[in-house]
C-alpha cells in the first residue's frame, strides 16, 4: 500500500476511534441512568410490573449496544495498532 494511501487508511482509523470512544462514553451514561430509573421503580411501595419489564428491555438494549460498540473499538484500535504505529 502507497504510503499515502496508508497515511488516509490510518487517519480514518483513529477517526473512528475517536467517535467511537465518545459514543462509549454516552452509552455508558446511558446504562448507569436506566441503572438508576429502573431501582426507583423497583423500589417502589407498589412496584408496577409492566413499567419494570419495559425499563429492563431498555437497559438490556443499551448494555447489548455499549457491548457492540466496545467490541468494534477494540477491533478498530488492534488494526490501527497493527498497521499504523
Amino acid at each position: 500500500m502507497a504510503a499515502g494511501s496508508l497515511a488516509k487508511v490510518c487517519a480514518s482509523f483513529a477517526n473512528a476511534i475517536k467517535l467511537l470512544t465518545k459514543q462509549i462514553g454516552i452509552d455508558e451514561r446511558l446504562v448507569l441512568k436506566l441503572k438508576n430509573e429502573l431501582a426507583t421503580l423497583q423500589s417502589q411501595p407498589k412496584p408496577d410490573a409492566a413499567a419494570i419489564s419495559a425499563k429492563q428491555e431498555e437497559l438490556k438494549k443499551a448494555q447489548e449496544k455499549l457491548g457492540s460498540d466496545r467490541g468494534e473499538l477494540e477491533a478498530f484500535q488492534n488494526e490501527f495498532d497493527a498497521n499504523c504505529r
